[in-house]
């Protein structure tokens, strides 16, 4: 347990490679999507920086981000919608189904 914020500063900076790691699981394992996912590599790997600077480079750059402007703010109206349609309804929402949804829609 961490009783202070200085406490979880100084964990968090000698530990920070431990608690930022994930461990990939045996499905991902198994594809070997491990070796190749920006996701599953550790960020201490000459791959991951690779694919860290391609993302940043190509994927998020200003021009791209201002490029996928209307189709985030598109899909972001779809997910409100369809929340107010739910509401209406009375009907509950997996938020996080649906937030998945709205991400691989937009990503994909």
């Amino acid at each position: 347990v961490i009783t202070s914020p200085e406490a979880a500063r100084e964990v968090l900076r000698t530990h920070d490679q431990v608690l930022s790691a994930r461990k990939s699981i045996n499905s991902i394992r198994y594809i070997n999507h491990h070796e190749a996912s920006l996701i599953w590599l550790p960020s201490s790997s000459a791959r991951w920086r690779l694919l860290r600077k391609l993302s940043v480079t190509h994927l998020f750059s200003p021009q791209r981000i201002e490029a996928t402007k209307a189709l985030r703010m598109k899909k972001a109206q779809e997910l409100v919608s369809f929340m107010n349609e739910s509401s209406e309804r009375e009907e509950a929402v997996n938020i996080s189904r649906a937030s998945f949804i709205t991400a691989l829609n937009i990503t994909s």
